[in-house]
């Protein structure tokens, strides 16, 4: 009997179907260890055939023209196409201004920007992405506990204060973690705490702990403050219960970042860590005060943001040699990066592709009723995005899917029209 893919997504549950779909997507990206054991382009076929799988899906129920004019009728979503495109011009205009370099990332981009497009056309909703989240953070702590508790640290991947396995390596076993912990914060601040949420807290603070990202611990600080600000100022009239609730979820937190971290950065030091068996405490320190590749980093991108004005020197020129390192290191401050790379055109492209989003979602703020609900409603793709910024002060752009994976699905989620009536309906936050 031959299947009917209509009656298969209408009458047997399609968001079953779809939260599978994009799970695998967030986590086959997200686990960007698998590219060592393929080629890139297979890496890429692997990746993105869960979307292919979804579009072809829509594409039989909706029809080639159907989704075209979901598309064009989205004004939002044309303006990010439209800010990336100036970004895309920006990385050619350097390029062909410094004899070709970095133009091989316009290709890159291009290819992102067709994705982020694809996206725009499917019905994706925010509890498909939260499923996507938790997956990809479980699957990134099952693998480096596992490796500890069967004993088999041998598979770690350990560098100075910091650990990692073959498929989450140091310095990306973190994303796993810091946009779930960062949602799990907002929610479990605004609303009565319940168990389901401080455990997928502690999850994610696990994550982030084995790997000792000071960018992941300086994420979730500045969230967790700026949250509380926000809980305090919505519930002014109980302002001891959000205090309280804070308490819990630090302490929750600390002690979940703190029993693995082998960073000097680690928020308990004082207390046995179970990862010092395999990484000793008294690793060099890592501060940013004591750290001179950092400093020389922004000197050497400030200058080039000054000397290579307007247009830049070419996407991915601007570095500094460090011992050990082959080549240059990209500067880690991705906003002077590309001011110095690609010049104004780019970073105007760039920062437009986010300005345009968050755009939306304050309109949906603003003109809503009750905009804490609209926030609520929203939380998820605004917690993803903001992370993402703000990491950006401490790491170069990435023009790897294995990050844009997660914020290419929180662009679509706020830039595809919702009627404001069912952002947050029925959502109790006393």
């Amino acid at each position: 009997m031959k299947l009917d893919e209509q009656t298969f997504l209408t009458k047997a549950n399609p968001n079953v179907l779809k939260s599978f779909l994009i799970v695998a997507f967030i986590t086959i990206f997200g686990l960007s260890g698998i590219r060592d054991y393929l080629t890139p382009a297979w890496y890429w076929v692997l990746g993105c055939s869960p979307f292919l799988v979804l579009g072809g899906l829509e594409l039989r129920l909706r029809g080639f023209r159907g989704l075209v004019e979901e598309l064009k009728g989205n004004s939002w979503v044309m303006w990010v196409a439209l800010y990336w495109l100036i970004f895309i011009a920006g990385i050619a205009v350097a390029g062909i201004a410094n004899a070709g370099v970095g133009l091989g990332a316009a290709l890159k981009y291009a290819a992102l920007l067709l994705v982020f497009l694809a996206l725009s056309t499917l019905h994706i909703n925010t509890q498909q992405v939260l499923v996507g989240l938790k997956a990809w953070a479980a699957f990134a702590l099952c693998g480096v506990a596992g490796l500890f508790l069967f004993d088999a640290t041998d598979y770690l991947i350990i560098t100075p204060g910091r650990i990692g396995w073959a498929l989450a390596f140091p310095g990306v076993l973190w994303k796993a973690g810091v946009f779930l912990l960062l949602w799990s914060i907002w929610q479990l601040l605004m609303r009565p705490l319940n168990i389901g949420g401080l455990v997928w807290l502690f999850i994610s603070a696990l994550v982030m702990g084995f790997d000792g990202s000071r960018t992941g611990i300086l994420i979730a600080a500045g969230a967790f403050l700026v949250f509380l600000v926000l809980a305090l100022i919505r519930h002014r009239s109980c302002a001891s219960v959000v205090l309280g609730r804070a308490v819990v979820l630090g302490l929750f937190i600390v002690v979940g970042m703190g029993a693995v971290n082998p960073s000097p950065w680690n928020p308990i030091r004082w207390a046995p860590s179970i990862s010092q068996s395999v990484v000793k405490t008294d690793v060099p320190t890592r501060e940013i005060a004591e750290d001179p590749v950092r400093l020389r980093m922004f000197k050497e991108a400030v200058s080039g943001s000054l000397g290579n004005f307007p247009l830049g020197a070419g996407f991915g020129s601007t570095g500094v040699s460090v011992a050990g390192v082959e080549g240059l290191m990209v500067v880690h401050i991705t906003y002077l990066q590309l001011l110095s790379d690609v010049g104004v055109i780019g970073l105007i492209g760039y920062l437009g592709i986010f300005a345009i989003p968050l755009l939306a979602a304050y309109r949906r703020v603003a003109r809503a009723e009750n905009g804490w609900l609209v926030l609520d409603r929203f939380s998820l793709p605004l917690c993803i995005l903001s992370g993402y910024l703000v990491a950006g002060l401490f790491h170069p752009v990435s023009s790897e899917l294995s990050e844009w994976a997660i914020v290419l699905l929180a662009l679509c989620l706020l830039v595809k029209d919702r009627p404001e009536s069912e952002c947050g309906r029925g959502v109790r936050c006393g």
